[in-house]
């Protein structure tokens, strides 16, 4: 998902953390149109941003998103 490696790359590149706000929200099924299987695409998409930016981190795989790009003159 666009948002996850966008956050992702906030923090590898520039070194910036990430803090939590908590929102209030109702959950009821007329306002919930996500199913199962959209919201476990969704958490495995999810994963698999974490997985890699954690494989970056640690040197194990380096991503070409997850690496600062040199500014062009």
């Amino acid at each position: 998902m666009f948002d996850q490696e966008l956050i992702a790359r906030v923090v590898a590149v520039g070194g910036l953390s990430i803090g939590e706000i908590a929102v209030p929200t109702r959950y009821f099924e007329e306002a919930s149109s996500v199913g199962f299987v959209r919201s476990v695409i969704c958490w495995l998409s999810i994963l698999r941003v974490v997985a890699r930016f954690l494989l970056h981190r640690l040197r194990l795989r380096r991503s070409p998103k997850l690496t600062a790009r040199r500014p062009v003159p």
